[in-house]
């Protein structure tokens, strides 16, 4: 008896995300246009000659915190 893979929805949405991702740099390399990507914690953005810029470098979070499902959170917006 032969088995069927069956992908849950989670992995199909992977699969979908990743062909879409792989099909939109070859669009936009084919174009000369640049891709935006995250590295390292860093946003690069990359040039169609291979030229890399550093747009912003992410703050990395310190800690973790358990949230019980039903908690409710307050979000202060960051000032500058």
């Amino acid at each position: 008896m032969t088995k069927k893979l069956i992908l849950t929805e989670r992995e199909q949405l992977k699969k979908i995300v990743k062909k879409a991702s792989e099909r939109a740099i070859r669009e936009n390399k084919a174009l000369g246009l640049p891709i935006t990507y995250l590295e390292d914690g860093k946003i690069i953005k990359e040039y169609a000659n291979g030229t890399k810029e550093v747009l912003r470098v992410k703050e990395k979070v310190q800690g973790s915190t358990t949230i019980k499902k039903g908690t409710i959170l307050h979000v202060k917006k960051k000032t500058n």
